[in-house]
């Protein structure tokens, strides 16, 4: 049996070890060791298998959902569990239009991505009414001590992420309801990312994700960001799978000065099954919009506010997708296959040995509706 004195050795050195373990533990000793973790999270959290020793809490009923979430102040709208291959609700009904929209939203559809925007936005104002509510207090403290509130996504180069264009919807519409009533705004801060994104992150275990991130991850502020010790930090993204991104984040952050740390999510899956199995994320990115380049890829690049995430470039670009790609090209406008030219060329896919026929195929293409010049530089303005 671990007592509480040897879990604490064990953080206190940093140490892996396995979280089977705690199928022996009686009930009492594992909720003192709960009690101790969420009074002592940082330090928790810098264990490298922190999440395996939380979701065997959660599977052994220790905890339940709300405070596996509670416990590094994260926030949620919408919570899905996996059902005979179908997603549902912590309610038990379908979630197939959440599913379609989200799906659709991860390739770059502007409505939907705009669509949950409005959620998050109309959440926010609920909770920002209630004076019972965590972030109605958190405001009202921030405002109070005349502090600020940075928001943090995922990090990225030239391409955004869905999230990225989610929660820059999502402030800049609470920014105009916070400033009317006097309120702090939120600054939105970009994480930049200097590698090259990883080609298929949601298909990764965790450990995986853990190590991609250490690597390849996002470029974090330092102490001297934090420096006049008056700045929160609230995380967004569109999905919560297995922490590692919002985990690295909030050790850091905290560590560099952040008087705190948030996360709020548009959705979660459910962390008994997401934790065993991270690849459910791609599972559900590809609900509706499948691999292949047909006439929903097609309707979605064409639509007037369609903004290209790097999951779209890795569609279009994608070796495997070379062929259909010369049929596909006149289904989507001239100026649509400008802006997706220019932004894999900003973020170097043409650099990568997977993308370069598809790249050159795109290229050659645009030579011949005079769209760029011989040389591959554009002829016409990016409408």
């Amino acid at each position: 049996m671990i007592s509480k004195i040897e879990f604490i050795n064990l953080i206190k050195n940093k140490e892996v070890f396995d979280w089977k373990v705690f199928k022996n533990e009686n009930k009492e000793n594992l909720t003192v060791i709960y009690n101790w973790i969420s009074e002592n999270i940082i330090e928790s959290m810098s264990i490298k298998n922190f999440r395996s020793i939380m979701h065997s809490l959660l599977k052994l009923n220790i905890i339940d959902i709300n405070n596996y979430f509670k416990m590094t102040d994260s926030f949620y709208i919408h919570s899905l569990f996996l059902n005979n291959e179908e997603f549902i609700y912590d309610s038990g009904e379908n979630a197939i239009d959440f599913t379609k929209m989200y799906s659709q939203a991860k390739y770059g559809s502007y409505k939907d991505i705009e669509y949950f925007a409005n959620i998050l936005y109309e959440y926010m104002i609920v909770e920002l009414q209630n004076k019972d509510s965590q972030w109605y207090i958190f405001f009202e403290n921030v405002k109070k001590s005349n502090e600020k509130i940075v928001l943090l996504t995922t990090g990225w180069r030239s391409a955004p992420s869905t999230a990225n264009i989610l929660f820059e919807n999502f402030s800049k519409k609470l920014n105009v309801w916070l400033a009317l009533k006097n309120y702090p705004t939120i600054i939105n801060v970009k994480l930049p990312r200097l590698a090259l994104p990883c080609e298929n992150y949601a298909s990764l275990s965790e450990m995986e994700r853990i190590s991609i991130s250490k690597n390849r991850d996002h470029i974090i502020p330092e102490s001297n960001f934090f420096a006049s010790n008056n700045v929160h930090i609230i995380f967004g993204d569109d999905i919560f799978i297995t922490g590692s991104t919002a985990d690295k984040l909030q050790l850091e952050c905290i560590e560099n000065g952040a008087k705190s740390f948030k996360s709020l999510y548009l959705a979660i899956l459910n962390p008994l099954d997401s934790f065993l199995d991270p690849s459910l994320e791609e599972y559900l990115n590809k609900k509706f919009i499948t691999e292949d380049l047909n006439d929903d890829v097609a309707n979605l690049l064409n639509y007037e506010y369609f903004t290209p995430v790097l999951r779209t470039l890795r569609l279009i670009f994608d070796k495997k997708n070379f062929i259909q790609l010369s049929g596909f090209l006149p289904k989507v406008k001239n100026t649509v296959w400008l802006n997706i030219y220019i932004s894999a060329l900003n973020n170097d896919f043409h650099l990568e040995e997977n993308c370069k026929p598809s790249i050159e195929l795109l290229k050659k293409y645009l030579i011949s509706t005079k769209t760029l010049n011989v040389e591959g530089i554009p002829l016409i303005s990016n409408k």
